[in-house]
């Protein structure tokens, strides 16, 4: 495996716990009764544990799975004056609209080479 493999799969993981993280951090400050079961996972778990767990190929399945969770919270929220004038709100929306792109209403993670590109 070369460096570059390994420094491509360290950002990939880097990336899905930024997102579990914020995510955890915005469901903590709104109070949702609603039980979300694709959530539970990621709200129940550590998220340096869960990102280290994982396979090599299931990361990126992982982080695009959280995309579809953070747009989803944030489509619910963005009418909500009270939770859209929080800081974690916020966050979740700077997040998604930098790491994530929607294609054919499919939530996709940003390709890291063209991000890097396009801040050059």
């Amino acid at each position: 495996m070369d460096s570059t493999l390994i420094w491509s799969n360290i950002k990939n993981m880097s990336r899905l716990e930024l997102c579990l993280k914020t995510f955890k951090k915005f469901y903590s400050s709104i109070q949702d009764n609603e039980k979300d079961e694709k959530i539970e996972k990621y709200i129940e778990s550590d998220s340096d544990n869960f990102c280290y767990k994982l396979k090599k190929e299931e990361v990126e399945k992982e982080l695009e799975k959280i995309g579809y969770i953070l747009y989803k919270y944030y489509q619910r929220y963005i009418e909500n004056e009270k939770v859209q004038k929080t800081e974690e709100f916020k966050l979740i929306e700077r997040l998604f609209y930098e790491q994530f792109e929607i294609e054919n209403d499919q939530v996709k993670a940003k390709d890291i080479a063209k991000m890097r590109q396009l801040k050059l």
